[in-house]
């Protein structure tokens, strides 16, 4: 299973008309098919080994930490994600690093040689106090986000930002499987019309591919599937996926 080191995650962030907060926009991403999810508030605050009592007594300051890991493989997909970050509702942006990653790891987005594609920060403040952050790492086509809220001066965000751990020092160690279902039921509509055949966007794009279709111009939309989703489409049902084909060019 794919981990991540918070402290990895830490030291990256160093070197919509009515918007969305940071954890709409989390609870968002964790649903899409290709995401993980995992909220280590507990085990951050209660982590005994700092070797910096600064950091320890900050670290006890954070009320919540939650981690998602997407792939976003189409361009449609990561540009939506610049659109939502872009319109964060009530943040200001703290940080904005642009990496060209043109090349790609033969070993994948998660080798010690990929490509930082992009690192932007936001964060909420209040009366000079920071009391929320999003961070968002793309490293290829494979993204982290990673929410912070509680009562942080930028001096303590800065210092907890800085922390190396010590030679031997035990990391928080993420498994961000662990809190995802297997499985999420995709009900995959395109024009409106439910097709059972289909079970996520990879198979649709594979069939309307088929079709004849050209698949730069497809619309694609994730929505959390409602009880009445659950009655048309199956129980079981989690997503709905809308694909509109209307602007999309087909082969001769």
């Amino acid at each position: 299973m794919k981990k991540i080191i918070l402290s990895l995650a830490l030291l990256l962030c160093v070197g919509s008309a009515l918007g969305q907060t940071a954890e709409e926009l989390i609870a968002k991403y964790k649903e899409m098919p290709a995401a993980s999810y995992r909220d280590i508030t507990e085990e951050f605050k209660s982590k005994k080994d700092w070797n910096s009592k600064e950091a320890a007594k900050i670290a006890r300051k954070v009320d919540g930490l939650q981690v998602v890991m997407v792939l976003l493989e189409s361009e449609q997909r990561q540009a939506e994600l610049q659109e939502d970050l872009d319109g964060l509702k009530g943040y200001e942006p703290l940080f904005d690093m642009k990496h060209n990653a043109a090349e790609t790891p033969e070993d994948g987005p998660l080798s010690p040689t990929a490509a930082i594609k992009n690192v932007r920060l936001f964060v909420q403040e209040e009366k000079g106090t920071i009391r929320d952050l999003l961070m968002c790492v793309s490293i290829q086509e494979l993204v982290f986000l990673v929410h912070v809220s509680g009562k942080l001066t930028t001096e303590e965000l800065g210092a907890l930002m800085a922390y190396e751990p010590a030679e031997g020092e035990p990391t928080i160690e993420i498994n961000l499987n662990a809190d995802k279902k297997d499985v999420s039921v995709v009900a995959v509509l395109i024009d409106g019309v439910f097709h059972s055949q289909l079970t996520d966007e990879k198979s649709a794009m594979d069939y309307l591919s088929e079709q004849g279709y050209l698949l730069d111009f497809m619309k694609v939309d994730y929505q959390p599937a409602t009880d009445e989703d659950k009655r048309k489409y199956g129980a079981e049902t989690t997503l709905v996926l809308k694909i509109d084909t209307s602007a999309a060019e087909r082969r001769r």
